[in-house]
């Protein structure tokens, strides 16, 4: 059996695939830091909401972009960046480094534009509008573990939770990876 193990957009996708023609091919899910729902933005997601509409056409170059954020993570590795990301309490900065320019993808306008409709709908929709991926979460039954970061400035757990409230599968799991939670550091987005 085939499980899906997603991180952020990643989980998002196995949801969306959980729901669609390739369901059957799934045995199971673990989303790490994977929101289900925008229903209660946080600071971050408002302020990429904001964009909507203004991702030139093409690609926004998320990939090139990284060469002024690495500097920034060399010179100072616990600046208010960073930590938007990571935890650098429990994450070397220089190791860092070499994951942001191949953990970047460039971000097509039509994702772009996907991503900030769900933060102003409060739902996972397909980019037509049609589909209510959120909503169809209740209807998906295979076991799933939903993993999130305390400290996630990105997704925080309270948007991976909805995704796990709302998940109709009996066999689930929900996990907080942090100080209190059974960890012993607490956990960001990357």
């Amino acid at each position: 059996p085939l499980y899906w193990v997603g991180h952020s957009l990643g989980g998002i996708l196995g949801y969306v695939v959980l729901q669609g023609d390739h369901a059957e091919a799934l045995a199971g899910i673990v989303a790490v830091g994977s929101p289900g729902a925008f229903e209660h933005p946080n600071d971050m997601a408002l302020l990429a909401g904001r964009f909507r509409g203004s991702i030139p056409l093409g690609q926004m170059p998320s990939r090139p972009a990284t060469r002024f954020l690495i500097p920034a993570v060399k010179a100072s590795p616990n600046n208010r960046i960073v930590r938007t990301i990571f935890n650098p309490e429990n994450a070397d900065p220089h190791r860092l480094v070499g994951f942001v320019a191949p953990g970047m993808e460039n971000t097509g306008r039509g994702l772009g534009a996907q991503y900030t409709g769900w933060i102003a709908d409060g739902h996972l929709t397909s980019r037509d509008g049609a589909v209510d991926y959120t909503e169809g979460l209740a209807d998906v039954e295979v076991p799933a573990l939903f993993l999130a970061g305390r400290v996630d400035h990105v997704v925080p757990a309270w948007t991976v939770r909805e995704a796990y409230e709302r998940f109709g599968s009996p066999d689930k799991t929900y996990e907080v990876l942090g100080v209190g939670w059974g960890t012993e550091h607490d956990y960001g987005h990357g």
